[in-house]
């Protein structure tokens, strides 16, 4: 995929994880942590690991609500 930037990847990626994640906590909370781990492996390709680590805790921080939901 020519001309396709790592960064424009990472955007679209976690702009799209976060609110499926937030609009659907209980039917995604699998399939939000699979697009972090995949976010994850894009950034630490392309980016210094205290980016990655960042990055790491802001996918993480909608955690909670989600499981909130499901219970």
């Amino acid at each position: 995929m020519a001309g396709v930037r790592p960064g424009h990847v990472l955007a679209v990626n976690a702009a799209t994880g976060l609110v499926v994640w937030v609009l659907l906590p209980v039917v995604t909370l699998t399939g939000a942590l699979l697009a972090a781990q995949v976010t994850l492996c894009v950034l630490s390709a392309t980016r210094p690991r205290r980016v990655s680590v960042r990055a790491l805790v802001a996918m993480c921080l909608p955690a909670p609500r989600a499981w909130r939901s499901i219970s």
